[in-house]
């Protein structure tokens, strides 16, 4: 048991994602950790995850042939993605709003995973919008 906590904490740590922008007719997913409310993830539908991680964010491109679910405004709502030595996996419920140009993301997941295959598993929430 001790040695499972001292493998996640080589795992890094999530922090603020600095506020990011949207060209026009871009849509993107941002992911917020349900206990400290710290913007954590922010995915471009054309482009990589970034995730917040100490020290400095970090870029995830996506896992061909990985996703899954019917997208929304361009995006997955099962999606893998990998950097490195770590992967990320995203998994969240979408709701599309009425108008058609952004959705709620009430409940998923956001896990990290080590190349030893140590996992944390963050509760995200978030939104799709469109610049």
């Amino acid at each position: 048991m001790i040695g499972a906590l001292l493998a996640l904490a080589l795992l890094p740590a999530f922090t603020e994602l600095p506020p990011q922008t949207l060209e026009t007719d871009q849509c993107a997913m941002a992911l917020w950790d349900r206990s400290s409310g710290q913007r954590v993830a922010f995915w471009r539908a054309t482009g990589p995850l970034l995730l917040a991680l100490d020290p400095a964010p970090q870029s995830f491109a996506p896992v061909p042939g990985s996703g899954s679910g019917a997208p929304v405004l361009g995006l997955l709502p099962e999606a893998r993605f990998a950097a490195n030595d770590l992967t990320a996996h995203i998994a969240v419920a979408i709701t599309i709003s009425p108008n058609g140009r952004s959705a709620t993301i009430s409940s998923g997941t956001l896990t990290l995973t080590a190349a030893d295959g140590e996992a944390r598993i963050t509760p995200v929430a978030g939104i799709i919008g469109c610049g």
